[in-house]
C-alpha cells in the first residue's frame, strides 16, 4: 500500500471497519479484549460509536470505574456518570457475561444501581473497592447477586483498606470493631449463599480481617479459589483445600501467617498446568505430611513438583519418621525445591530417599557446608546448590552421572581446582551447563575449565577477573549482548556500568 493512494477510512464497509475497532481493542492486551479501549474507540464519532455498541466481541467483558468523590461537584459528576453508565449497559447488557464495578469512594453507592442494570445471564462478577466504608454494604451486594444472576459462576471481591468510613469512626472502638465483624460475616455467608453455582472465588482483602472461611466448605462446586488477606495482625483461618471436592487450583496468602487445618503457615499454592506443583512458604517440618494431605485439591492431579520455603525443623521433631510419612505423598515427585531453610540439614537425606522419581533438584541458601551421597544423585538431570557454604567441590558430585545442568552460584568459598574440574567433567559427560560465577575459581582453573567446556561444547558460566567495568578488550563473555550493539547488559557477574559509578 506505500506505492498507492492515500485510502480515506470514511470509505471502508462498516463489516471492514467493526472488524478493525475490534482487532484494536485487542491488540494492546495479548489479542484479549480492553474494555477500555472499545469504551475509548467508541467516542471518536457517531459512526464508530454505532459501529462499537453492534461489535458484540467488545462488550463480553465490562469494566467500570467510578470517579472520585471531593466535594459536591464531583458528588454531580458521579451520578452524570451512574446515567450513563447504565445507558450503556442496557444497550450492550444482553452480549455481557463478565462485570467489573470499581469504586474507591465512601459515599454514594454506585454498585447496586449497577448490578441491577446488569444481565441476570452474568457470568463472572468482580467488585473492587479501596474503602472499607464499603464493606458494609457487600452482605446486600451479594443477596443481589444471588437473587439475580442465576449462573454467576466467577466472584472476585477485592478491598484494600480497612475502617468503616466517618460514621463508624463516630461510634465508640468496640463498636467499630462489631461492625466489622457482623459485615465480614456477612459477607463471608453472602459467598457460602452462592454455592449452587460459583466455581470460582477470589477474596483479596488488604488490610482488613477476615473472619473464619470454614463456611466456604459448602462451595462444592468450587474448582478454583484465591485468598489473600494483608492484616498482619490476626492470623487468617481457612479450611483445608482437601474440603473442596471439586478444586483443582487454589493460591493462600495471609499477610504474616495462616491457620490451614489448625497448622501455621505463611503462603501456600497449587497449581494443576503443566503439572501438578504445591507452593508453601513458613511452615514446620513437623507438620508436612498432614499439610501435604490437607492441601490436596481432591480434583487434582498427582504431585510432581514440590517446592517449599522457610521451611523449619522444631527442636525434637523426628525427621526421619517425618520423611518416611510423606512418602505416599511424594511417589510421582520428579521436582524438589527446598529455599531458606537452614534449618533442615538433618532432614534432607530422609525427606530425598522418599524420592524415586526425582529428576530436578534445587537447594537454594540451606547453609549446606556439605553434600552427602545421597541415592537420589544418580538420577538427577538438573541440580541446583546456589547461595551455600560448599567449601569444595562435592566428590558426591561424580556419582551425578545423569547431570546436564549444575549451578554452584554463590559458594563464595569454594575453590575448585583443576584437577577437580578434570575429574567432574570425565565423571559427567552429559553436561552441558555449569555455573561456577561468584565462587572462589581461580583464573588459572577458569581458563582450564573453559577450554574444556569449548572442546565438548559446554556452557559454562564464570566470575569476570576483570572486575565489573569496562577494558580494553570488551566485557565478560558471561554478560549478554542480544542487541549486537556492543553494549553489555545484564549478567550474572553483575552490572557492567557498576565500576563507572
Amino acid at each position: 500500500m506505500s506505492g498507492g493512494p492515500p485510502f480515506p477510512i470514511e470509505q471502508l464497509p462498516d463489516e471492514l471497519l467493526s472488524r478493525i475497532l475490534v482487532a484494536a481493542a485487542g491488540s494492546q492486551n495479548f489479542g484479549s479484549i480492553d474494555p477500555y479501549v472499545g469504551s475509548t474507540l467508541s467516542r471518536v464519532c457517531k459512526r464508530w460509536r454505532a459501529l462499537c455498541l453492534s461489535a458484540p466481541e467488545l462488550w463480553e467483558s465490562v469494566w467500570l470505574t467510578a470517579p472520585g468523590i471531593a466535594g459536591s461537584s464531583n458528588g454531580r459528576s458521579r451520578q452524570q456518570w451512574l446515567e450513563g453508565k447504565l445507558w450503556l449497559l442496557q444497550r450492550v447488557g444482553e452480549r455481557m457475561w463478565h462485570l467489573r464495578i470499581h469504586d474507591d469512594c465512601d459515599g454514594q453507592g454506585l454498585m447496586e444501581p449497577l448490578m441491577r442494570a446488569a444481565p441476570c445471564t452474568l457470568r463472572s462478577l468482580q467488585l473492587s473497592m479501596q474503602r472499607g466504608g464499603q464493606l458494609s454494604g457487600l452482605p446486600q451486594l451479594l443477596a443481589l447477586a444471588r437473587q439475580r444472576f442465576t449462573s454467576l459462576a466467577r466472584l472476585d471481591l477485592g478491598a484494600t483498606e480497612g475502617g468503616f468510613g466517618p460514621a463508624a469512626q463516630r461510634q465508640p472502638g468496640p463498636a467499630v470493631q462489631q461492625l466489622e465483624a457482623h459485615a465480614l460475616g456477612g459477607a463471608v455467608a453472602g459467598v457460602a449463599a452462592l454455592a449452587g453455582t460459583l466455581t470460582e472465588l477470589k477474596l483479596r482483602m488488604s488490610r482488613v480481617q477476615l473472619p473464619s472461611l470454614a463456611p466456604l466448605t459448602v462451595l462444592r462446586r468450587l474448582r478454583r479459589l484465591e485468598v489473600a488477606s494483608g492484616n498482619w495482625s490476626v492470623p487468617l483461618q481457612m479450611p483445608a483445600p482437601a474440603q473442596f471436592p471439586c478444586l483443582e487450583e487454589f493460591q493462600l496468602s495471609g499477610g504474616g501467617y495462616m491457620q490451614v487445618a489448625g497448622m501455621r503457615i505463611s503462603a501456600a499454592s497449587w497449581v494443576a498446568t503443566p503439572a501438578g506443583r504445591v507452593v508453601l512458604l513458613g511452615a514446620a517440618f513437623g507438620n508436612l505430611p498432614a499439610l501435604l494431605s490437607a492441601l490436596r485439591p481432591p480434583a487434582a492431579g498427582p504431585l510432581q513438583k514440590l517446592s517449599l520455603t522457610r521451611l523449619y525443623a522444631e527442636e525434637g521433631t523426628a525427621v526421619v519418621e517425618t520423611a518416611q510419612a510423606c512418602a505416599p505423598l511424594l511417589e510421582q515427585v520428579h521436582e524438589l525445591y527446598i529455599g531458606e531453610s537452614p534449618t533442615l540439614s538433618d532432614a534432607l537425606e530422609p525427606l530425598l530417599r522418599q524420592l524415586p522419581r526425582l529428576a530436578r533438584l534445587e537447594l537454594r541458601n540451606c547453609s549446606l557446608e556439605a553434600l552427602p551421597t545421597w541415592p537420589c544423585l544418580s538420577g538427577l538431570q538438573t541440580l541446583s546448590l546456589p547461595s551455600n557454604h560448599l567449601p569444595q567441590l562435592p566428590s558426591a558430585l561424580l556419582d551425578a552421572t545423569r547431570l546436564q545442568r549444575l549451578d554452584l552460584w554463590g559458594n563464595k568459598f569454594m575453590f575448585p581446582s583443576e584437577t577437580e574440574l578434570r575429574q567432574l567433567l570425565h565423571a559427567l559427560p552429559n553436561l552441558q551447563w555449569l555455573n561456577l560465577d561468584d565462587t572462589g575459581i581461580t583464573r588459572a582453573s577458569a581458563e582450564a575449565l573453559k577450554a574444556a567446556a569449548a572442546a565438548r561444547g559446554m556452557t559454562v558460566l564464570l566470575p569476570d577477573f576483570r572486575g565489573r567495568g569496562w577494558s580494553d578488550e570488551g566485557y565478560s563473555s558471561s554478560d549478554s549482548d542480544s542487541s549486537d550493539d556492543g553494549c553489555p547488559r545484564f549478567s550474572w557477574a553483575g552490572c557492567a556500568y557498576a565500576s563507572r559509578w
